[in-house]
């Protein structure tokens, strides 16, 4: 799956086939250093093959700016959000959820994040939804409340992440719901796309 909003390039992948060792053995000298050391660590199949994935999706999208992942340095922010070395003007964002990888780039800040469904519990939505949020969310029922909870989940990480400051932020604290398509801080504006993939929702922030 492949979009292009506000000037910003999105691949969405399916990973599974690299949890074949033989494949992700083949595939992994095509990546960066940094980034097969990074697959490597990983205990299981699972986390392996996103780890790669990641990075193959990176390098399709680097690839059209007539660069590649394996010759890329990288430096990471103080919230941990990675940035290339020796292009500072070139801004990526990078999400993965079940066996499913999403890779966002443009010339501006980004975030993107995909969330597959999942069984929603009390605990786990007040870690992620405020009040108001929570409320919308536990009107729904069954695949329906599972849909709403991914959606919200990946519209507040992806603007953290276009914001920098990641899953440290306290989720809860704020909400979205009534501010979109375009949102407006310190930082200036920010644009939202939605977007579905196989196995839940997905979402794309755009500083404009």
């Amino acid at each position: 799956m492949e979009f292009i909003f506000e000037g910003c390039e999105v691949v969405v992948a399916d990973v599974e086939l690299l949890m074949e060792e033989q494949m992700f053995t083949r595939m992994l000298m095509s990546v960066s250093p940094e980034r097969q050391q990074k697959a490597r660590r990983y205990k299981f199949p699972k986390g392996k093959a996103l780890s790669l994935g990641a990075a193959l999706a990176l390098d399709k999208l680097l690839q059209r700016r007539g660069l590649r992942e394996r010759d890329q340095r990288y430096l990471e922010g103080k919230h941990g959000k990675p940035s290339l070395a020796d292009h500072p003007e070139i801004h990526f964002s990078i999400s993965h959820s079940s066996h499913f990888v999403a890779c966002a780039m443009a010339d501006c800040e980004i975030g993107i994040d995909i969330q597959h469904l999942v069984k929603v519990n009390e605990p786990l939505m007040r870690r992620v939804l405020s009040d108001e949020e929570l409320g919308m969310v536990m009107a729904q029922q069954g695949e329906e409340r599972q849909m709403l909870f991914a959606r919200l989940w990946a519209l507040k990480e992806a603007y953290l992440k276009a914001v920098g400051t990641g899953i440290t932020d306290d989720f809860p604290s704020f909400s979205l719901e009534n501010e979109r398509p375009r949102l407006v801080n310190r930082q200036g504006f920010f644009l939202f796309r939605e977007f579905d993939f196989p196995e839940g929702k997905g979402a794309l922030c755009v500083v404009d």
